[in-house]
């Protein structure tokens, strides 16, 4: 048999080529059989016997022809899909790799999210391919966070819990509607007001900002 095939076909009409032969005479061409698709190479002499095996050899011939065939063809449709898709992965690295020159080129704030239109040459075609980047998105800090942050810089917790509640219910945007970007920055440039200082001396006092002051 060819090589990695594991088993063999059988046909029910078989039973018409062995009818004849007695049990003991079916169970010497089983067994020549098995030696046969096991490439062991047996040799029948008996006639009767060899006259109802020469139709079954004649048949595993046969389909062992259509087994190679077969074979053949998946071998070579499975090549072609590997070449199809290390050609894909080239196209697709080169994409990459022009698009991140094309980043490194045209941005001037490694902050800010920006679109980028970045031409690609293709299999002689050339594609515009639209991305967009996104560069450190913003996590709203934790009140403790803030909390910790107003105490570090000598304003108290009352006027850090207010901070955090006015941009909490805003969903973290700005008097004019813009997305925070640096929470601290903010809160250096909105609240951190010499008013607003902690004074062990005198009442806390604090400023709510409006949407006019905010930046």
């Amino acid at each position: 048999m060819a090589q990695d095939k594991k088993s063999f076909v059988l046909y029910a009409d078989l039973l018409k080529s062995i009818e004849h032969l007695t049990n003991e005479e079916k169970g010497i061409l089983f067994n020549h059989l098995l030696e046969y698709v096991n490439d062991k190479n047996p040799i029948l002499t008996d006639r009767l016997i060899l006259t109802a095996w020469k139709p079954i050899e004649l048949q595993l011939k046969r389909d062992l022809i259509k087994f190679e065939e077969v074979k053949e063809k998946r071998s070579k449709a499975g090549k072609r899909s590997a070449e199809l898709r290390a050609l894909k992965d080239d196209e697709q690295n080169s994409t990459n790799s022009t698009h991140v020159e094309s980043v490194k080129q045209c941005s001037t704030n490694p902050t800010v999210n920006d679109n980028v239109n970045v031409n690609v040459n293709v299999n002689d075609t050339v594609n515009v391919i639209k991305k967009k980047r996104v560069v450190n998105k913003f996590t709203p800090p934790q009140q403790i966070e803030v909390i910790d942050y107003f105490i570090e810089n000598g304003y108290s917790k009352d006027l850090a819990e207010k901070a955090f509640k006015y941009y909490e219910t805003g969903q973290w945007k700005d008097g004019k509607g813009n997305q925070v970007k640096n929470w601290k920055q903010k809160m250096q440039s909105v609240w951190f007001k010499e008013e607003n200082k902690t004074d062990s001396q005198q009442k806390q006092k604090y400023t709510i900002p409006t949407k006019y002051n905010l930046i």
